[in-house]
């Protein structure tokens, strides 16, 4: 293919120049509310994979180079990025509170969930445990589970929310 010619994702759109050192473009809407955040972790994991990376509309850019990208498109792609990590914190939300009930981190041999968390995610013990008493919260407050699941909100704010009574 010679280089001015353009690849057509599944969309049939014309979305870049072909350059072999790019990777494929695999289309995501982060502002579709109704998309399943599994699938989107499940989607994210697969691309990760098979070195695709995610395009989503209305970021302009994730599968361009970042120098021609313009100052508006990095702040739309930085927001887009943060709605996908609150999305994806719901996830291990609720995948967290399901180990939590079987009781994992006991059965590994770890004295928490928190200690059992911070090894398996490697990341700090103080991290840890702010993910394990915010999805503890959030056991009764569907409300802010589900701002959370819709990437509405940050997880920080889900957190700060989460220790104000009901």
């Amino acid at each position: 293919m010679s280089p001015g010619d353009r690849e057509h994702d599944q969309s049939g759109d014309t979305e870049r120049d072909h350059d072999p050192s790019q990777a494929p473009i695999l289309r995501t809407d982060l502002n579709n509310y109704s998309v399943d955040p599994q699938h989107l972790l499940i989607s994210f994991w697969i691309g990760c994979f098979l070195g695709v990376k995610f395009v989503t509309p209305g970021s302009y850019g994730w599968g361009m180079r970042d120098e021609v990208l313009s100052i508006d498109q990095r702040e739309q792609r930085l927001v887009a990025s943060e709605r996908m990590i609150a999305r994806l914190r719901e996830v291990q939300m609720r995948d967290l509170a399901e180990l939590d009930v079987a009781q994992v981190a006991t059965g590994d041999g770890s004295r928490s969930l928190s200690e059992w968390v911070a090894g398996r995610l490697d990341i700090s013990v103080d991290s840890a445990k702010t993910l394990v008493r915010t999805m503890r919260r959030l056991q009764d407050r569907p409300d802010l589970q589900g701002l959370l699941a819709e990437g509405s909100v940050s997880f920080d704010r889900v957190e700060a929310l989460s220790r104000i009574p009901e």
